[in-house]
């Protein structure tokens, strides 16, 4: 990864927990997810691979939050004809949660950022192998739904979007994620 992006997502991670006391009693959370990612190469078609994320995030408002976490995609293989690919991403990202509370303990809620992915690519173009990586930063965007089942944990069930979080050959590659994953709120 590259130092400045580093730099800035660790600066970010440990100003979270000054920005929410700023709003009064800060509510942290630690998130793990589990689900289902599919790529989305052109020309490639869909894969689909378990995938998994790692979260942390602040709540900053009552209907506020503010995430930073890492997201590993797994491994994606088509096969054509003649030519092979392999792809395998992983990013790292920052997004801001809008949440509407409902009855019962649960909230829905939308998600705005972006991320920062690295891919690794290799396979066979006419017989002839190759590898690659590609770095790039990427929109993402994400719907969900929250139940906080006991104090201090919640169950979420989330799907996010990630437009062009690589390119291959001149072929863009998109991922939908969908998860269902386990908060500890703090």
């Amino acid at each position: 990864m590259h130092r400045p992006l580093f730099a800035v997502l660790l600066a970010m991670l440990l100003a979270l927990p000054l920005l929410a006391s700023a709003q009064g009693a800060p509510q942290s959370y630690a998130k793990l997810g589990i689900g289902n990612a599919r790529s989305d190469i052109d020309a490639w078609g869909r894969e689909n691979d378990t995938a998994f994320s790692l979260a942390y995030g602040v709540r900053i408002h009552p209907n506020l939050d503010v995430e930073v976490g890492y997201m590993n995609f797994g491994k994606a293989h088509y096969r054509g004809a003649i030519d092979t690919l392999n792809a395998k991403s992983q990013s790292v990202f920052a997004a801001v949660i809008g949440r509407y509370p409902l009855p019962q303990a649960f909230s829905v809620y939308g998600k705005l950022g972006a991320s920062y992915h690295w891919n690794k690519w290799s396979g066979t173009v006419g017989g002839v192998s190759y590898s690659d990586d590609d770095k790039r930063l990427a929109p993402l965007v994400g719907v969900g739904v929250s139940w906080e089942f006991m104090q201090h944990w919640a169950a979420d069930l989330d799907y996010t979007y990630i437009h062009n979080a690589g390119k291959n050959g001149g072929r863009s590659a998109n991922i939908d994620f969908m998860s269902v994953g386990v908060k500890y709120l703090f």
